[in-house]
């Protein structure tokens, strides 16, 4: 039994240190990336847009840059709702 529990750990310790190494990779790899696009897109000017919606138990809080992205934030909202009462029951 002893020896399960020592597996059993060394397992939970191998696979933290797996997700740590390949979070530092992609952490990197990802600095590289952005460094790379800030460098080209310098002369550029773009809008960046988009909406969401926090849903705080029923009550959905939905924001957006403009008219149109709030508007499919509030159709997400109207979603998630109708889906939370069907599946609640």
């Amino acid at each position: 039994m002893l020896e399960l529990v020592t597996a059993g750990i060394i397992l939970i310790f191998l696979g933290s240190l797996i997700l740590i190494f390949w979070i530092i990779t992609r952490s990197v790899e990802t600095r590289a990336v952005l460094k790379e696009e800030t460098n080209l897109s310098e002369n550029k000017s773009e809008k960046i847009n988009g909406g969401g919606v926090i849903m705080i138990g029923p009550l959905p809080i939905v924001f957006g840059t403009d008219k149109k992205y709030a508007l499919m934030a509030i159709i997400l909202a109207i979603v998630l709702m109708t889906l939370a009462i069907v599946f609640s029951r």
